[in-house]
């Protein structure tokens, strides 16, 4: 009989044991999960960084050269317009002065 006690008591010992490397396993599994899950979570926000700076360093330099491609236009334009007005302007004024004395 004390040794059916002896074998139970041993095998609910072993049992325990069994139970807390199990728990002990689940718990470091846990740990193991949530550092990884933190690991890839600073790497991909790290990546996010690294691609928006590129991203915005490109939109940077398109935007540049819209700004230049508008600023040149717009100067052309206005080189026209003074190339124009040189060429026209003595007639433009005699034009003037003359509708002016034939409309008094």
């Amino acid at each position: 009989m004390k040794d059916v006690i002896n074998r139970i008591i041993n095998a609910d010992k072993k049992s325990r044991e069994i139970v807390a490397r199990t728990l002990k396993f689940k718990v470091d599994s846990i740990q193991k999960m949530s550092d990884l899950r933190e690991k890839k979570k600073t790497e991909h926000i790290n990546k996010a960084r690294q691609n928006i700076k590129i991203m915005e360093s490109e939109e940077r330099k398109i935007a540049d050269m819209k700004i230049k491609a508008i600023t040149d236009r717009y100067n052309e334009i206005s080189e026209n317009i003074d190339k124009v007005y040189y060429e026209n302007a003595g007639v433009w004024v005699s034009q003037i002065i003359q509708r002016v004395k034939e409309g008094l």
